[in-house]
């Protein structure tokens, strides 16, 4: 690889202006990954903070997901309560 080409993200031994570069470079990206995620991202700064919040939304859509198979197990269990009731009333 080119050293031209090469931003690394520590600030020893390298121009600092290359360290900065580098680090709006990875903020750059993540922002393009929060945007293919759905998320909006207000300040390219921020790096800890939207990184978190990319990492958390896997979790968040995890957690709505298995709700909503809750949710639908309630509600075929509590259609198959009424079935039953109504056919125990139909047997009396």
């Amino acid at each position: 690889m080119d050293f031209q080409q090469e931003f690394p993200l520590y600030a020893k031994g390298v121009e600092v202006a290359r360290t900065d570069y580098a680090i709006f470079l990875l903020n750059k990206d993540l922002a393009q990954v929060r945007w293919l995620c759905g998320l909006v991202t207000a300040d390219l700064k921020c790096t800890l903070r939207n990184l978190h919040e990319l990492l958390s939304l896997g979790d968040t859509r995890r957690r709505r997901r298995q709700q909503q198979q809750q949710q639908q197990q309630h509600r075929s269990q509590e259609q198959q309560r009424r079935l039953v009731q109504r056919s125990q009333r139909q047997l009396m």
